[in-house]
């Protein structure tokens, strides 16, 4: 993105995500949510959102 927001402290961060990124968000927090069914911890949902993400993080930066 070639400019930059500043979002204030009550706006909501979803309000400048593009379609695709609000999408991506939605997804995670779905599959945080399952992870979290099925007796998973903070830590190791972490670690495995890192290890499944992280070649695309990666490519992004």
């Amino acid at each position: 993105m070639g400019t930059t927001n500043i979002i204030k402290q009550k706006e909501s961060l979803r309000d400048y995500l593009t379609s695709e990124q609000l999408k991506e968000v939605e997804q995670l927090e779905m599959l945080v949510g399952s992870l979290i069914g099925v007796g998973m911890g903070y830590k190791e949902i972490k670690d495995f959102i890192e290890t499944k993400y992280k070649s695309s993080l990666l490519l992004a930066s």
